[in-house]
Order: structure tokens, then sequence, then C-alpha cells
């Protein structure tokens, strides 16, 4: 895993330094190799972090021909894609997947990355046609954002170098005010600042130096990609994770897994460490250090079942005080909750252990119906088909074999199936909101279209622009601080699309959501974790920890000028739930950080 930054230097407005200052503030990235390229007015920068093909041959800016590529990311199949070039007449130099891009965008030009399986973000450099074209991978595991002016083009892995090359830096409103009302964020390609946006998931850019002519295309949308497709069946979906592992594991280095004891963690480590059975796998969990979401008996069990290496890291208030300003500077942007710096904690921890591979569940709720909201939806959806009968049958199973009551249940039911009650009920909560910014977040909102989707575009719209987008953005500023790569087996494009056509019995049955993923993992380790009920997943103490901080965070929001410009009156924060405190302490904190220069 890397970092990639880069420039076109259109009327001589940047300079080399300019593209080291770049490159340094994505260090963390890639500590193994910092290199650049400078060809005409095009400037490239990479920072290398060694996963596969250790060899320095591999480092980059990688030359080929009149092509020049800066990588971030695996491509998992790149070994037969290399099979097939050299059938083409291909010769390479190196053991790794870059060189395999390079000679694919040579032999397919912009159809390669139809190829291509894994996480990425690359960019080439054609010398010969003054062509700059980008790619991201298909979900957007890999970030990639970039600014476009009179004077320059400049992309970069992260936000913060992009930032430096202009002094003016400013809020992204409609952003801004979408979060506070919403808690929405990554819905579309803009981010916190203003004209800096992000190329999304499934598409690519190709900037036409010579004319000035720039574009953003899609080459992947996931709900055409499964209009055709037949249904899956279970046999299908655990073949194609079976597989998804295998590919995963590929690795030159320490191999480690996230693990919280919930239904995702406990697959991944199971699976990983029964494929790593020579190399013992090492497993971090961040225990609470309040009773009600500390679930580190769950991990406890499996790591003792597999015997696995398992290390507990226990973040108290302290150490929250100490470090989440770092945490919240490395996201760059701000975040929905303190659950974020649990996270922050393993991969910290993970550093300290030598893992430089770490394995994570992200994607198995989104996939397999895994949050509690789904259960609203899909009621909806027997409703809409006039399943009468079985939206009465499913009403117990749920409350049997979830955490909801019969009252909790309808009143989901009711709060999630009622989209005015929704958008009345975020208007209540932000009373003091400026109508303008109400109207912003309302307007944006809408346009993701919640309304009369079936299950299955709902659960589309929350892999590619609400849920997903926001969870791969987090884990990758927080592995990536870590210097660690970070690998999501669940959010493999081949997964996704499996399990999206499984029958919805195969996704909640009996009142349990992921049933085929249970079914799959309950040989592997006790039916206590298979069959858990009381989801959580490295939770944060938040009542602790917020209780402990109130005084700073108090202070950041009183002294927030931007917090004063969206709000007639600042919340009283006694009057107001965790979350929201939350997020006018994040914003505030975030302001200061990078617009109070």
């Amino acid at each position: 895993m890397c970092g990639i930054v880069g420039f076109i230097n259109q009327n001589d407005h940047l300079k080399k330094s300019d593209l080291l200052d770049m490159l340094n503030k994505i260090q963390h990235r890639g500590p193994d190799n910092l290199s650049i390229s400078i060809q005409n007015n095009v400037y490239l920068g990479h920072a290398r972090l060694s996963i596969i093909d250790l060899n320095s041959s591999s480092n980059q800016p990688m030359e080929y021909e009149h092509y020049t590529i800066v990588f971030n990311g695996e491509i998992y199949n790149y070994k037969e894609i290399r099979e097939k070039l050299q059938e083409e007449g291909h010769v390479f130099k190196t053991q790794g997947d870059t060189e395999v891009i390079l000679h694919a965008y040579e032999q397919w030009g912009e159809k390669c990355q139809t190829f291509l399986r894994g996480m990425w973000a690359f960019v080439i450099y054609d010398k010969k046609n003054n062509i700059l074209f980008g790619s991201r991978d298909r979900m957007g595991i890999k970030p990639l954002y970039f600014k476009k002016t009179d004077d320059y083009f400049s992309f970069a892995s992260e936000i913060k170098p992009l930032l430096g090359l202009d002094e003016n830096v400013k809020a992204n409103m409609n952003v801004v005010s979408t979060y506070l009302l919403t808690n929405l964020m990554n819905f579309d390609n803009q981010t916190f600042f203003q004209d800096i946006y992000q190329l999304e998931g499934g598409t690519s850019f190709k900037f036409d130096i010579s004319s000035g002519e720039f574009e953003v295309n899609r080459y992947y949308d996931l709900a055409e990609s499964i209009k055709n497709k037949r249904e899956s069946t279970t046999n299908d979906f655990n073949n194609v994770l079976d597989t998804s592992f295998e590919i995963h594991v590929q690795s030159d280095v320490q191999v480690g897994t996230c693990l919280s004891g919930g239904v995702d963690s406990s697959t991944v480590t199971a699976k990983v460490s029964s494929l790593l059975k020579k190399d013992k796998i090492k497993s971090i969990t961040a225990k609470s250090i309040s009773k009600e979401t500390d679930e580190s008996k769950f991990a406890k069990i499996v790591a003792e079942h597999l015997k696995i290496d398992w290390c507990v890291v226990e973040p108290n208030y302290e150490y929250f005080k100490t470090n989440i300003e770092e945490c919240l500077y490395y996201q760059e942007e701000p975040v929905g909750g303190p659950s974020i710096f649990m996270q922050y904690a393993v991969m910290q921890e993970a550093k300290k252990q030598g893992i430089k591979v770490l394995m994570d569940g992200q994607g198995g709720d989104e996939t397999l119906l895994g949050y509690e909201r789904y259960y609203s939806w899909m009621l909806s959806d027997l409703i809409r088909k006039r399943k009468i009968k079985d939206f009465f049958t499913e009403f117990p199973k749920i409350v049997k074999n979830s955490k909801l009551g019969y009252i909790d249940l309808f009143k989901q039911y009711v709060y999630f199936n009622n989209f005015k009650l929704r958008v009345n009920h975020l208007k209540q909560r932000h009373t003091n909101m400026k109508e303008v910014y109400i109207d912003l977040a309302i307007a944006n909102f809408k346009k993701l279209g919640y309304e009369n989707k079936s299950l299955e575009e709902l659960q589309i719209l929350e892999l590619t622009k609400t849920n997903l987008p926001t969870l791969l953005k987090n884990e990758d500023r927080n592995s990536m601080l870590a210097s660690i790569e970070a690998r999501v087996p669940f959010v493999d494009h081949e997964v996704i699309e499996t399990a999206l056509k499984l029958p919805l019995k195969d996704k909640i049955n009996n009142g349990y959501t992921k049933f085929c993923l249970r079914k799959y993992l309950e040989s592997m380790v006790p039916k206590t974790i298979s069959w858990r009920r009381d989801k959580k997943g490295f939770e944060a103490p938040t009542d602790i920890w917020l209780k402990e901080h109130m005084e700073v965070m108090n202070k950041y929001i009183n002294e927030s000028s931007l917090l004063k410009e969206i709000y007639t009156v600042l919340p009283e924060l006694n009057n107001i739930s965790d979350k929201e405190v939350w997020k006018l302490y994040n914003l505030a904190v975030w302001e200061k950080q990078y617009l109070s220069k």
C-alpha cells in the first residue's frame, strides 16, 4: 500500500519543491521509499509501503516505453493478467503488480480497468499522447482526490497535499450542513473542502494536456452489473467468498486481523487463520472500558478456539484525550462518531506488533443485511410485494433473534419507511440551524432517493453512496497513519455482486441477519459466536469519554466561527444527544486544524 501525488503545471505556477512538499505530507502511507518523476510539465510522486515483491525494482514512479505510473493498492489477479499479456508478447522485468498495470494499459487502454480485481488508485502519464489517465477501484477502497484550477491540475491519495498548493482553504458548506443535519458523508464526489473532489469508486479521469479537456467517466456500475445476473445460491456465495479470502492473503510480510468477536471479524479471522496455518496470525481487539459496549469476551472465545496470537488494547480516557486530535487530523474530514478512535487504537497496536497487512470485515453488513434498520426495509419490501402473511410471520422471528422488542421494531419500521417523518425528525433536532443550511442538507438527503426503493436498491445506495464509502475512507486513514495495509475481503466486487443476488431467505432468516454467513462460519467457531444476536463491533465508550471531555469540547464549540455561521444560537450541549455533541466538536476541531491558518 502506498501514497501517490502529482500535478500538471500548466502556467509554471508550481515547482519541484511543491511536489516534494506534497510527498512529505503522505510519507506515513509509504515509508519504505519516496521517489519523484518530472517529465515536461507533469510531476509525479510516490511513497511506497512494500507488501508484495519487496525488491527495489518495483519502486515507483515506474516507467515503461512512453508510460509512467504511480499506483496505490493491490491487484490480486495480477499473475493471471500477466500470463495473458505474456501470451501477447509482453516481457516483464519485475514480479509485482505495478508493471502489470502498465502493460495492461498499453494492451487494452482504458479498458484495462475491467480486467483488474483488487483495490487501487493509479495515475498513468502517456508521454507520447500527452494524456494523464487516473482510475479508482470499483468500490472505492483506495482513495484519490483532485483539484483543477486555471494554473494546475493536481491529485493525491489524501487531501492534505492538495491544500498545501493554495492558501485559500474554504469549507464546502453543502457538505458541512449535510453532515450536521443527517450524518451523511461521501455521498457524491464532493469533500468538506471547497473545490477539492474525490474520484468516486468505479470511475476514471482523462486529462488531455494538449487541449486542456478533462473528463470523468464511469466504467463500473453496481446496479447495472447485477441487472441481468441469475439468482445466486449459497454455494455460489461460499465459493466466491473462499476465492476472495485466498487472493486477499497474498503477502510477503506479516498478516494480522481485526477481531471484535462479531460475525464478520470472526469469519475473517477464522478463514485467514486456516489459510495461513504455517504463519501463525496475530489478531487485535479493542476492548471498551464500558461494560455495556465491551465485547472482548467474544473475541477471546474466537482467539482461544483458533489458537492464534491475540492482542488486546483498552484505550482509556487519557489515551483518548492525548491522541484524538491526531486521529481526527489524519482523517482530514469530520467523522460520524468516536468509535473511529477504537479503530485508530487497533491500528496503532498492530503497528507495534509488526503487522503490515491487516484484514478487516468491512462490507459484511451492507452486503448481507447486517444492520437492524434493514429489518424495516425488509418488512416494507414484503408489503410492496403483497406478502402480507410473511410480514406478520417475520415480526415475531425478528424480535426473538435480535436485540429489538416489538415496540422498538414497530417504531423503526414506521421511521425508516416514512421519509417525511425522517426529514421532520432531523429538522427538530436542529431548530437553531439557519434555514439556508437546513435546505442544503435536506436537498442532498432527498437527492439520494431513500423513498420508494426496493431492498436491493437500498443496499446498492448504502454500498456506493452513504455507508460503505465512509467506512472505507475512515479505515484507509487509520491504517495508513500506522503504515499498515488494510484489506477487506467482503468488499471484493464479485462477493458483493453474488451477495446482492442471493434470495432474502439467505440474508435474513428466522430473524437472523447475515444468515448465509453465519452458516459459512458455524463450522469454524463455537455457535456462541456464529449465532450471536447482540451486534456491536469495536463500539466506543462514548458516554464515558465525552463526559470526561466536555470541558474541552465546550471550548472548541464556543470558539468556532464556522458553527456560529451555521446556527442562529449554538445548541446547549446538555440538551442534545452525544451523537450531536460529537459532530459539533469534531467540526470545530476540523475548522481549527484546517481552516484557521
